[in-house]
């Protein structure tokens, strides 16, 4: 059965159109419209610009205006996503009025194509067409169906989302108080990966996220073992106490909600060095605010309900993070299991198996030293998702790595052995993907080229307020699709709930995500920084595209400058590198000749802002300048220091460049006090932990002076 929406406006100062629902026939409108004209080319490109992420095919020749009250949207057997699709589109449309339109009437046609190519009993052409693209189930066509119609079809409902949010942004390229007025298109489009999005995201983003095409939020669990011996997923780390207070997210409804927004919401399974408390930890050391705030391990309790499972050895732990687990119980297969079982209860048709973090992590009791670790944690993970498979078969399986290569706490992290790796590829079945963020080497591609399913989960620097864009994102992409990585996701920090709803605070590196997993060879570089500026309503598009290509990319000549202020500074290593005498530790990575390339960018970049509006671009350029100039200070009075030349100088411009950088930081977040509370809160209690490192160093000069 077909459903007609249709809008009609009770009086001017009604807050929104009222909908009505009624049984329809497949007979569309025959009134004439009156209200249409040609597009010319340049207003063609102007529409264009509207668009993330840009549609893989698309023409338009002419534009309708209507009055609301006489557009007509008719739905054919709609389903969860379909409903929230056009819900969305509601929304638009009350935002106009009906005034000054003519009395034409238009219907937009959506729905799922039926086995003979139609929607509604109405045939659409070039229908079959969607059945040979890749990922073909999010495809979808947009055509015009003479004067007064306007299809939106797919082959699934996730492709009919996609569709009609492309038609959102089509009306939304035409704002106005006189009509609705829609660029009458012709679309044909899909998407390049069949995931992508990102892990350690909130749920309340995926509103937002869903309007770009963005479709895949991985999330990890907080795991509680009790002394019954049983271990239960507790609450997730994307949904937050406000979010479940609200009632607008919750474990139990997180998958079913996501799917009404076409996003695959997927409770991961933690890293398995996390699950158990290292004995750090038990003895009440280590570092406990992070344990306390859910991040140290996600499976409290776990040492004490199963102590035979704990890893045995010093190999078995490190730092007061890992604590790695015997495999050679058969346990942990049970354990496993048991949170796929609840996984699959919740609404999820897949799950990630989080390997271990750390890649040195092994548990010396003998059978899992002849073993591998690595490699029984594949084997148990495996044994467990094909006991789940035998009550869901439909239920998938990815296997991920993470952290490897990556430096922790001053130590350069190895990547995971070669040996180990090769056998666990050979070990993965063919319906179970392999997934990694980093220290895999050149298995990715390996596994790849066996035509394994692969994810790479980066696709640069994590999010952050921080670094504007990441240059980079778009060779990344590209290089993973010539690969035939079938995903492409990115790490959040601090799940996202730094940042608002909107992803405000980091929407140019979400949007450059969006623009090149969907369609990664379109449009250059240039033209996307120049569409974001138009969607985001910045004063010169051109000139902020000249902007967003000019200033460095993520970070510094040494740390970047994210990591600086969100991670930890590098200020408090000074005195130990002066009085040990290591030149190059800080700031770490250092190199002259990139650090000043990176000055010159800055200030490059810095000129080109210094016009744009909103003024939060001149103050990023300004932050990110003076931070590099603080490296070379930075850098300049440790060598003084340790040489005895010219100290005080050094220190007295070392200790200036700190102050403008901090001075530079509080100018930079300011505007997010009104819009981003609890993200101004955060990082003005990182900048303030700045200022606290700067106060000790030159208490630390001082006293050492006096000595």
């Amino acid at each position: 059965m077909s459903m007609i929406l249709k809008g009609s406006i009770t009086a001017v100062t009604a807050p929104m159109l009222a909908w009505t629902v009624m049984c329809a026939s497949s007979s569309g409108a025959e009134t004439e419209v009156k209200r249409a004209r040609t597009l010319s080319r340049a207003e063609q490109k102007a529409i264009e610009r509207f668009l993330i992420p840009l549609p893989k095919r698309i023409k338009m020749d002419r534009i309708v205006t209507v009055a609301p009250e006489n557009l007509s949207i008719r739905l054919d057997n709609p389903g969860p996503t379909e409903k929230t699709a056009v819900s969305q589109l509601q929304d638009l449309l009350r935002t106009f009025a009906g005034s000054g339109a003519s009395d034409a009437r238009f219907e937009i046609i959506i729905g799922c194509l039926d086995g003979k190519g139609r929607v509604g009993g109405i045939p659409v052409k070039n229908a079959r067409r969607l059945e040979s693209l890749a990922n073909s189930d999010q495809a979808y066509l947009i055509q015009p169906l003479g004067d007064d119609r306007l299809v939106v079809a797919a082959l699934a409902p996730r492709g009919v989302y996609y569709g009609v949010m492309t038609l959102v942004q089509l009306i939304e390229s035409r704002p106005g108080r006189n009509g609705v007025a829609i660029p009458v298109a012709t679309v044909t489009d899909w998407p390049d990966f069949a995931d992508r999005g990102f892990w350690h995201m909130r749920a309340g983003a995926i509103p937002r996220l869903s309007r770009l095409k963005l479709n895949y939020i991985e999330s990890f669990p907080r795991l509680e073992a009790s002394e019954e011996r049983k271990i239960r997923i507790a609450s997730t780390s994307s949904i937050s106490g406000r979010e479940r207070e609200k009632g607008t997210w919750s474990l139990d409804s997180a998958c079913a909600e996501s799917r009404k927004y076409a996003v695959k919401f997927v409770h991961g399974i933690t890293h398995l060095d996390l699950w158990a408390e290292s004995p750090e930890l038990l003895e009440g050391k280590g570092d406990r605010e992070r344990l306390e705030r859910g991040y140290q391990n996600t499976a409290v309790g776990f040492t004490k309900a199963f102590p035979e499972l704990v890893g045995k050895g010093d190999r078995a732990r490190r730092f007061d993070r890992y604590q790695g687990l015997c495999f050679s119980q058969p346990g942990l297969v049970d354990l496993l299991a048991d949170l796929m079982w609840q996984v699959a209860l919740l609404g999820g048709d897949e799950t990630t198996a989080w390997m271990s973090e750390y890649p040195g992590i092994q548990c010396e009791c003998p059978r899992c030293l002849e073993a591998g670790q690595l490699q029984l944690e594949v084997k148990a993970t495996l044994k467990a998702w094909q006991r789940v498979r035998e009550q869901y078969p439909g239920f998938r399986l990815k296997v991920f790595y993470g952290r490897g290569g990556y430096p922790m706490r001053g130590e350069a992290v190895a990547s995971y052995p070669e040996a180990a790796m090769r056998e666990i590829i050979a070990l993965l079945p063919g319906e179970v993907a392999l997934c990694a963020s980093g220290g895999t080497g050149g298995f990715l591609p390996m596994h790849a080229e066996q035509g394994g399913l692969t994810g790479q989960w980066a696709a640069g620097p994590a999010l952050s307020y921080w670094d504007f864009f990441n240059c980079g994102a778009r060779e990344t992409i590209a290089r993973a699709l010539d690969r035939k990585y079938y995903a492409l996701c990115q790490f959040t920090p601090g799940c996202g709930y730094y940042f608002n709803d909107d992803m405000r605070e980091i929407g140019l590196q979400v949007s450059v995500i969006a623009e090149y997993t969907w369609n990664t060879h379109g449009r250059d570089l240039g033209e996307f920084l120049g569409a974001w500026a138009t969607r985001n309503g910045v004063s010169d598009p051109q000139r902020f595209s000249e902007f967003a290509r000019t200033i460095p990319s993520a970070g510094g000549a040494g740390a970047p400058i994210s990591t600086f202020v969100e991670g930890g500074s590098w200020l408090p290593r000074i005195p130990k590198a002066i009085t040990s005498g290591e030149r190059g530790v800080v700031p770490p990575d250092f190199r002259p000749e990139r650090n000043e390339a990176m000055i010159r960018a800055c200030e490059q970049a810095l000129e080109i802002a210094r016009d744009l509006a909103p003024k939060e671009f001149a103050d990023g350029a300004r932050a990110s300048l003076c931070y590099h100039r603080l490296e070379a200070k930075a850098h300049a009075f440790v060598n003084a220091a340790i040489d005895g030349i010219a100290e005080e100088a050094a220190f007295q411009s070392f200790d200036k460049a700190v102050q403008e950088f901090i001075e530079a930081c509080a100018l930079r977040v300011a505007p997010s006090e009104a819009s981003s509370p609890v993200f101004f809160r955060w990082q003005t209690e990182r900048i303030a932990q700045v200022r606290k490192d700067h106060d000790a160093i030159r208490q630390w000069y001082l006293e050492r002076g006096r000595g």
